[in-house]
């Protein structure tokens, strides 16, 4: 088989790789982050936020891996995309305090509701939701 016949294909195997992953990550994305970011625009963290970057979260069914940074202020719980997360329209999340439930808290892991949506992540973060314990809150 020529070089060039190849090269096609391989390219055109790329193509629809990509198109697939897109697809599958904008149909996990609209009801999860996307759902947040429109409900909650990001704004700046405050000045001496506790911030965390490359944290694991999950997102109701969505496991974002190491794909979020987090930042937690005496207003709000920051989720910030990494770059890969902003390739797919991913903006900064501010979530009011107020509205996150606890609903479980370990040494390491915690879940949370916001709304409807099942967040779990690091214990530092979630877990400041329990008592009013963000950073500049007590």
């Amino acid at each position: 088989m020529p070089a060039w016949k190849i090269a096609v294909f391989v390219g055109l195997v790329i193509v629809v790789d990509l198109a697939v992953v897109s697809s599958v990550m904008a149909g996990m994305l609209g009801s999860t982050w996307w759902a947040l970011q429109k409900r909650f625009p990001g704004t700046p963290p405050a000045p001496g936020a506790v911030r965390r970057n490359f944290q694991s979260l999950r997102m109701d069914f969505m496991n974002l891996g190491l794909g979020a940074h987090l930042a937690a202020d005496e207003s709000y719980l920051h989720l910030l995309p990494t770059a890969a997360l902003r390739w797919f329209r991913c903006r900064p999340i501010s979530v009011p305090w107020e509205e996150i439930r606890l609903e479980q808290s370990g040494r390491r892991w915690a879940s949370a509701r916001i709304g409807k949506l099942r967040l779990a992540g690091p214990a530092w973060a979630l877990g400041l939701a329990a008592a009013g314990d963000a950073p500049g809150r007590g």
